[in-house]
């Protein structure tokens, strides 16, 4: 970890770095930044406030100059001479006959700030003038008439004094809207600074959501439709005081109007929304707005102003020209690159003389900031600097839209104007699944912008606000922003699209290993770049019943449970190429929190004419991350999968909701058994509670094949701590007379063992009250038939019943622990003498079970993802040496042979239990949570009943994504050989 990513912005330096966009740049200069010797063509361009160029000469000299005169930077509380004449020239610069007032500071945010600060008190002063007034034509009107009320009529037969005292009441809950709720216009996709009322008129939700609540004023995002529809909101948007009149006796209200409209914050180009130039046809409606209904207007110029369009201010280029806007705010390239600073320019006018005194900041006005923004000024001003200005960006538009045009599957479009343009990737639904991914949630252009400065020494960047999910309509997309500085080359220029070209090449042949090698330390060669393999795409997506019938539906949360898996779904391509599993492992643990959930498939299953579609949702986390993950990353994953289970239920309606959404593998585990999750969005169960009883009927199957004396039978169960483990060994108490739990020789894990053989017990007396009620009894010579024993002979039993003080006994409970109960503590080391092996832990370690550990002929039965079981027992199985009941257990058959295939997923018909569950519960209609926290033997019998209604069976038994009945026919042919 670097120090940058320890003590500054951890999480954007993990992204940076994980991408391997984490230069250190020890110079600048023109056009280059410079790591070492190696230089940089900048097309990120400190995202526009760089527009001379780095180190511009001329700025630093102006800067020195200041510098070795020993003018004071410092001069707070005097006449800023360098700030004075700034502000003359920005003024003298608008389009406008009107004359500006400048407020200096050092962002654009606080820019935009003091714009709203500002037009807020003037729209408050005014309402409070009209507020002021009504409030004395009332009091006026009822000192007039007070004596005279007999002869009055008044509304709602109320006293003169109650009239109004009323309608104060209500005059002052409206000024308080005004004052309390005032509203901003931005357009939707607009970005306008993260300070607190600056953030409030920021477009994407991501950036606002966490801070909603520090700022009273309200927002209305439009788009040109919204203006169209402007009048429609008049009425929300107008406070309307009422004063009294008398008409022929009879007391009648009249309205006094004003907008609590404050301002229209306008951006010409949207840079951080993903370079959208906004239409003449919005800015004209902008602008009629402006002048019908007296809204102020708020020019945002922070990216588009100084130079980067071709003019100082863009907005005189464009209908907007002679608007004469109340505010226009101006930074970024206003420092040249050099220093920080921004001017929100107040027309005259409508000055408020107070806010100068008001609004200050120590940092403002100060002349070192000024010097050189004159000295900035005055050189973007000289004829030379703009000469080939429409050149320069005319070539750089023609060069991006021709690739655009020999890339029309892979580029979308192609916008921006002067030295401010933008690439929209197409959201690649027909690619595979890494590129789809990758390009609908935003992360491509990221992944792109690493490709060329890794591979072309070449830098660009994406607007980040277009891969935040906070995006109106949370629609994400892959934007790069191209934002040279003046000095930029038609070289330079060239060698972007030559890469770019590669780039996209890379893309349509779908080779995912080009485009990420690089960032696994293995970066691919010149001549592999530039004629790159095609793969096809493995696993286009399946969104089965999107058009057809469908009778319910349910949602299925899972993750890759091996880097194996993982490839071979998203890099497919990995497949040519040779590549490192550890490093990859590293790299993908690290880069995968900044992926979200994504639908991957839709399938639907059929049973007695129901259909039931079930959708999957990929988290993209490997089962190391699961285990390895600390402090804030439990957080983010528990978010990401509650995020997989919103989006689930998104995919339902009002007419054929999503009932219920299971968790599979690590999810349900890192959820608490689902219990961190909100289930009251919708139902969710982690599939525990069939998965056990599937693996509990293939284990009395095994047994029963093998001719088990079920009596004598030694069962050893590793991971009876866990859910799956604990209900499992409960339930086979009643069939099989030797159990051990088994952990390893950890004091902790000691102590998890006690804790679990004590719940152990406490739930086989409360299945075995269970059985009695429904007049069963578990097996003649099984555990629980002798804990029946134990509880007879202490007098527990009545009349064929337990006895209720039983349930709640810790006494009897302490008592049983210490007795004989053939239910006891083992390790690993006793798995030797077990005749049945039963595996349920969360411990991704494939090697866990070793034939070396087990009896040759013991019953081994794992329902761990993945599978704990070594690979080794397949090679043995191969050989035909023993080994035959070694399986993965807790798989199901779907109904009507229905299949499910998806990269990970069992062999044959099999489909894990947990998948099952979820798609038994929307056969049943199940419109509550079920499997979630720690599962009851009820449940487990309830879906064993459920499975036999809908035609749910025991799945084949398979080790390692291989059937035995493979291993049977391959063993029956060698020895005919």
């Amino acid at each position: 970890m670097t120090s940058y990513e320890r003590f500054c912005r951890p999480k954007l330096g993990d992204l940076l770095s994980s991408l391997k966009l984490d230069k250190t740049y020890d110079r600048g200069k023109d056009q280059y930044l410079y790591e070492g010797t190696t230089a940089y063509a900048d097309f990120v361009a400190g995202f526009g406030s760089i527009v001379l160029g780095h180190n511009d000469e001329d700025l630093a000299e102006a800067l020195r100059n200041f510098l070795n005169s020993d003018r004071p930077v410092h001069s707070q509380g005097s006449i800023r001479s360098g700030s004075a004449e700034l502000a003359r020239l920005l003024s003298e610069l608008t389009p406008s006959e009107h004359e500006y007032i400048s407020h200096f500071a050092n962002t654009g945010a606080e820019g935009v700030e003091a714009a709203i600060k500002h037009s807020y008190k003037v729209m408050l002063d005014a309402v409070n003038d009209l507020y002021e007034d009504v409030s004395k034509q009332l009091n006026d009107f009822f000192h007039l008439h007070n004596l005279d009320e007999d002869n009055l009529i008044v509304p709602n037969g109320k006293s003169l004094i109650d009239f109004r005292d009323s309608l104060d009441e209500y005059n002052l809950a409206e000024f308080e809207k005004a004052q309390n709720q005032p509203v901003y216009l931005a357009l939707k996709g607009s970005y306008h600074g993260k300070l607190t009322s600056a953030l409030k008129v920021t477009s994407n939700k991501s950036y606002r959501e966490a801070f909603e609540g520090l700022s009273g004023i309200t927002p209305y995002f439009l788009d040109e439709p919204g203006l169209d529809k402007f009048d429609v909101l008049l009425d929300d948007l107008t406070v309307k005081f009422l004063y009294p009149v008398l008409v022929d006796q009879r007391i009648e209200f009249k309205e006094k109007k004003i907008l609590r409209v404050a301002g229209f914050l306008c951006e010409l180009i949207q840079g951080e929304g993903g370079i959208h130039v906004i239409p003449v046809s919005t800015l004209e409606k902008i602008k009629r707005l402006h002048v019908q209904h007296a809204i102020p207007l708020i020019i945002d110029e922070v990216q588009t102003g100084c130079g980067r369009l071709g003019s100082v201010y863009y907005f005189a280029q464009t209908v907007l020209a002679d608007a004469a806007p109340e505010y226009i705010v101006v930074s970024k390239a206003l420092g040249g690159g050099l220093v920080k600073l921004s001017s929100t320019l107040i027309r005259s006018d409508i000055y408020d003389q107070d806010f100068g005194i008001l609004h200050t900041s120590t940092f403002s006005e100060d002349d070192l900031s000024a010097a050189v923004a004159l000295a900035f000024l005055k050189k973007l001003l000289a004829p030379s600097t703009l000469q080939d200005f429409d050149t320069k960006s005319q070539y750089i538009s023609d060069g991006l839209k021709g690739l655009q045009q020999r890339h029309p599957q892979v580029i979308k479009e192609v916008r921006g104007a002067g030295l401010m343009f933008g690439i929209e990737f197409h959201g690649l639904d027909e690619f595979s699944p890494f590129f789809r991914t990758a390009g609908k949630q935003g992360i491509l252009s990221l992944i792109i912008s690493s490709y060329l400065l890794n591979y072309h020494q070449i830098r660009v960047l994406a607007p980040l606000s277009t891969i935040l999910k906070g995006n109106h309509g949370r629609k994400r997309s892959s934007v790069m922003r191209i934002q040279p500085p003046l000095c930029i080359t038609e070289a330079d220029c060239d060698r972007l699209f030559s890469a770019l070209d590669e780039v996209c090449k890379i893309i349509e042949h779908q080779n995912e290993y080009l485009m990420v090698s690089h960032l696994l330390g293995h970066p691919a060669s010149v001549a592999e770049r530039t004629v790159p393999l095609f793969f096809a795409n493995k696993y286009p997506i399946r969104l089965a019943g999107a058009q057809g019938h469908i009778d319910a539906r349910t949602g299925f949360v899972l993750h890759p449970t091996h880097v194996n898996y993982l490839i071979d779904y998203f890099f497919t391509s990995f497949a040519g190429y040779t590549w490192d599993s550890e490093a990859f492992t590293q790299w993908w643990n690290r880069v995968s929190r900044f992926f979200d959930p994504a639908l991957v498939q839709q399938d639907c299953v059929v049973s007695n004419d129901y259909i039931v579609q079930t959708s999957m949702l990929m988290v993209p986390y490997l089962p190391e991350y699961f285990k390895q993950a600390k402090g804030y990353q439990i957080k983010e994953v528990r978010n990401k999968i509650q995020d997989a289970v919103t989006m689930a239920k998104e995919i339902g309606d009002d007419n054929i909701p999503v009932s219920v959404v299971g968790l599979g593998a690590y999810t349900s585990i890192y959820t608490d058994n689902g219990q961190s999750l909100r289930d009251y969005e919708v139902p969710i169960t982690t599939g525990n509670s069939y998965t056990a009883a599937l693996m509990v009927q293939a284990v009395i199957k095994a047994a029963s094949e093998q001719g088990l004396d079920f009596q004598r039978t030694r069962v050893s169960v590793v991971g009876a701590a866990g859910n799956i483990g604990l209900a499992s060994t409960v339930i086979l108490s009643s069939v099989f007379g030797n159990m051990t739990i088994v952990g390893r020789d950890e004091k902790t894990s000691q102590l998890r063992l006690n804790a679990s053989r004590r719940q152990i017990i406490k739930d086989m007396i409360e299945l075995l009250d269970t059985l009695l009620r429904e007049n069963d009894e578990p097996s003649a010579g099984s555990l629980m038939a002798v804990l029946l024993e134990k509880l007879s002979a202490g007098g527990y039993i009545q009349q064929g019943l337990l006895d209720p003080q039983a349930l709640h006994s810790n006494r009897l409970i302490d008592e049983l622990l210490n007795s004989d109960l053939p239910l006891r503590l083992g390790d690993f080391a006793g798995l030797a003498e077990a005749d049945v092996v039963i595996v349920s832990t969360n411990s991704p370690d494939p090697e866990l079970i070793k034939p070396d550990m087990v009896r040759p002929d013991a019953i081994v039965a794992c329902v761990s993802v993945p599978s704990n079981l070594s690979r080794e027992f397949n090679h043995l199985r191969r050989s035909g040496q023993h080994y035959q009941k070694v399986f993965d257990s807790g798989l199901a058959k779907l109904p009507e042979n229905a299949v499910i295939r998806f990269v990970g997923f069992p062999e044959g018909e099999n489909v894990f239990g947990c998948l099952s569950e979820t798609i038994m519960l929307g056969f049943e209609g199940t419109n509550a949570s079920y499997s979630k926290g720690n599962i009851r033997p009820k449940q487990i019998y309830e879906l064993i009943r459920m499975q036999n209604i809908h035609g749910f069976q025991l799945g084949d038994m398979e080790l390692n994504h291989q059937l035995l009945s493979e291993h049977t026919t391959e063993l029956e042919h060698q020895h005919a050989i």
